[in-house]
């Protein structure tokens, strides 16, 4: 390999890390866009904003890391107690205060499955007898 190969190949090693690389070449950077959304997540649910209202709100980021994000901050929540802080800059919007979830509680109820082992959102099975 030439020494001019070699020196690239280290500068780009080097370089791959690092947030102005990205900012130059104006590459997205996909863990920075991740811990943004990490964070907005996070923030989401501590302002008492439903994981449904973040995801409405920031269409343009990673669910999955809103998630994240999200279900971290609930969690250090409960373990320490926080109330929620509801945002204070939109005066018009209404207060909707999202409910810490409890350990074993599934994220959407409705998808919870019932004691029967059937699921919930699954139709009753019609009546035997013929149609209308």
């Amino acid at each position: 390999m030439s020494a001019k190969r070699l020196l690239l190949f280290a500068c780009v090693t080097f370089l791959t890390g690092c947030d102005a690389f990205y900012d130059t070449l104006e590459i997205p950077n996909p863990n920075k866009a991740k811990a943004e959304a990490k964070a907005i997540g996070a923030a989401c649910r501590h302002s008492g904003r439903s994981l449904e209202d973040c995801y409405y709100l920031h269409p343009d980021l990673e669910k999955a890391a809103i998630y994240e994000g999200w279900r971290e901050m609930n969690e250090y929540m409960l373990e320490k107690e926080l109330p929620t802080v509801p945002a204070q800059l939109v005066p018009n919007e209404p207060q909707v205060t999202a409910k810490p979830l409890e350990r074993n509680e599934p994220l959407i109820p409705s998808l919870a499955r019932p004691a029967n082992g059937q699921n919930a959102s699954a139709p009753a099975p019609a009546a035997a007898g013929g149609g209308h």
